[in-house]
């Protein structure tokens, strides 16, 4: 269970999100294709949903997924201009880029929102989502990552949250500076892969209550029994 919600009353709460959503496309991919269209759309229909619940939150969506390449599929987009992806927008191939998406996703959502950041008018999540380990980047290596990754958690405005199979999970995420609180396993299988959306909806649930009776902790984002998703 997740922990019992404490009001800071001094704190600003935050009136928008921006959440970047970052999705392993590579070939091992393939066979969870479907799985991974119907939980994105998922994510797309809980954003609307919460915007609809508490009128006073705004989010802005950003999609990007990875294989040798990274593709930013769409970037800060408003709920209610968001439209579901298809085959069309994901489709699975080549290697791993995952330091390359990581750093190119995070550095252009920090450079558009910096300053809403900065005045606490705007905070951000990101979930990354991979089931291999990076073999293919160019541009970022590990410390990049986790120097500009570090920087970020400390505002105490931004969440990142690591969700991986067949890898050590909480180790690649500590190598990339990101809290092990928020850290997820999933086996590499459809039944797995669905129930992490299904967990990012739930945490966006909460996270949304929270935050409308005036509670918000960067690092207070993923339900403790959702940490382990592997197939039993």
């Amino acid at each position: 269970m997740k922990k019992a919600i404490v009001i800071n009353k001094g704190d600003v709460i935050p009136k928008e999100t921006y959440y970047l959503l970052i999705v392993d496309s590579s070939t091992s991919m393939r066979h969870l294709s479907n799985s991974t269209i119907s939980g994105v759309n998922e994510q797309i229909d809980n954003i609307r949903n919460l915007e609809r619940e508490f009128p006073d939150q705004k989010y802005h969506m950003s999609f990007i997924h990875f294989n040798n390449k990274v593709t930013i599929e769409y970037f800060n987009k408003p709920s209610s201009s968001i439209k579901d992806i298809n085959e069309s927008n994901y489709n699975c191939s080549g290697t791993t880029a995952l330091l390359d998406a990581i750093g190119v996703g995070v550095r252009t959502l920090n450079e558009k929102i910096s300053s809403k950041i900065l005045s606490g008018e705007a905070s951000a999540v990101v979930v990354i989502i991979t089931d291999g380990e990076e073999n293919a980047s160019l541009e970022f290596d590990s410390n990049k990552v986790k120097n500009m990754i570090v920087e970020l958690q400390d505002t105490n405005k931004w969440t990142f949250t690591f969700i991986g199979a067949n890898i050590d999970s909480i180790s690649t995420a500590t190598k990339y500076g990101i809290d092990k609180s928020n850290v997820m396993q999933f086996s590499g299988d459809v039944n797995s892969n669905s129930r992490v959306y299904k967990s990012m909806n739930r945490s966006f649930a909460s996270r949304a209550a929270s935050m409308d009776i005036g509670y918000f902790d960067s690092k207070d984002f993923l339900h403790e029994e959702d940490k382990d998703l592997t197939t039993k």
